[in-house]
């Protein structure tokens, strides 16, 4: 379950970031602090949901790769300790 997670929100992502973005975008041209701004509005949603989408996302982002790193240091380190484990007993072995 946890792997489906990870992996749904690794492919999500994008997908979040553009829902914040076309969300702050919706949210400044519909409902603007002023009626004047209703243009101006769509355009500093869309900023404004840039730099919301670009923290959150890319935040997750950095963590979806730490994890995906990870992943690959415990596959290496397992394989080696696998490798050391098995020299050592080879040479145990030739001890006794």
């Amino acid at each position: 379950m946890n792997n489906f997670l990870a992996n749904l929100m690794r492919y999500g992502n994008g997908f979040v970031a553009l829902l914040i973005i076309l969300g702050f975008a919706y949210l400044f041209a519909f409902f603007p602090p002023t009626h004047e701004l209703q243009v101006t509005g769509l355009g500093l949603g869309l900023i404004v949901g840039v730099i919301v989408a670009t923290v959150i996302c890319g935040t997750l982002a950095i963590f979806i790769t730490i994890r995906t790193e990870l992943i690959e240091i415990r596959g290496l380190l397992g394989s080696k300790t696998e490798r050391v484990r098995e020299d050592f007993m080879k040479d145990f072995q030739k001890h006794l």
